[in-house]
């Protein structure tokens, strides 16, 4: 699953349905690309579904590859491991961290260092 289907399918099933369509939107258009990925400092969060927030992730879903999406503008980046992404994510901005069948992951906003939420779906 390339970065795109991996984030539709978690975005599909974590992002509340008002919002949904037009996240969805967003990431997979060029140009809309880059206002998703602004949106991670803050409003994304504001979107999520109760039900799929979790205290944390499993061993298996740390070892999983996956995908890395940065307000710094980086779209989909390929990783080996969640964990050691996560260990390496930015201090500045916001990020989202999913696996590859977008099935978790972990958004952390600008600025809340330690406040990463976890999510499962």
């Amino acid at each position: 699953m390339n970065e795109v289907d991996a984030l539709s399918v978690f975005l599909g099933g974590v992002i509340s349905k008002p919002k949904r369509d037009r996240y969805l939107n967003l990431s997979s258009r060029e140009k809309g690309k880059e206002n998703f990925l602004l949106d991670l400092s803050h409003v994304l969060k504001r979107h999520l579904v109760r039900s799929c927030k979790v205290v944390g992730l499993s061993e298996h879903e740390w070892n999983d590859n996956g995908y890395l999406f940065t307000s710094e503008h980086e779209f989909g980046k390929q990783v080996d491991k969640l964990k050691m992404a996560y260990d390496a994510a930015p201090w500045s901005g916001g990020w989202l961290l999913i696996n590859s069948s977008g099935s978790s992951g972990v958004l952390r906003s600008d600025g809340r260092i330690d406040d990463e939420i976890f999510l499962r779906l």
